[in-house]
């Protein structure tokens, strides 16, 4: 009987151990992935850093490599979080002459970045404004949001159309201009 204890034990101390470095192996692989802009969010660190980078005037060479990186990082994540195709289908029942500009973004504090899509149309820059919190945990799509949202970020609401996507699916696209630096 003792022999046989003593066997069970190894056994359990070899799968718990096993299970040990599974883990440590899978937690280390979403770290890298958040590192190199492939996981689902920004970190904090890399959210802090790219708010410093975006307020920042001159940036050194690997200062811009770094910020563009966080930048598209967010943009993927806000694609992602309202269905890529949602803009375009969107531009793509804008009448009359227009020109893409694309995205944008604004560090606003350590938590909270804007981004937006925009284009011109009649000498106006318009577009789809986005609140993203938590390294894009938390994503509010500021023309579904408060008016206090609007009046912070000083938009303006030029229009709002319903867009047939399908058969029978329908969406919303409100079209604000509001003030936000080229970067």
């Amino acid at each position: 009987m003792g022999r046989m204890n003593k066997t069970i034990v190894i056994i359990t101390g070899i799968i718990v151990t096993g299970l040990l470095i599974g883990y440590y192996i899978y937690s280390n692989n979403s770290i890298v992935k958040s590192i190199n802009g492939n996981g689902s969010f920004l970190t904090e660190g890399e959210q802090k850093k790219f708010y410093s980078l975006s307020n920042k005037q001159n940036l050194a060479e690997d200062e811009s490599r770094l910020f563009e990186h966080l930048r598209k990082s967010l943009i993927r994540i806000v694609e992602k979080s309202i269905g890529e195709e949602t803009i375009y289908k969107r531009l793509a029942h804008q009448k009359g002459d227009f020109k893409i500009i694309g995205w944008r973004t604004k560090g606003i504090d350590e938590q909270t970045i804007l981004l937006n899509y925009t284009f011109k149309k009649d000498g106006k820059l318009l577009g789809w404004y986005y609140e993203v919190k938590s390294g894009g945990r938390i994503i509010r799509t500021i023309a579904f949001d408060n008016k206090e949202l609007k009046e912070k970020y000083n938009l303006v609401e030029h229009e709002e159309k319903a867009i047939e996507l399908g058969s029978s699916s329908k969406i919303s696209a409100r079209i604000y201009s509001g003030l936000l630096e080229e970067r």
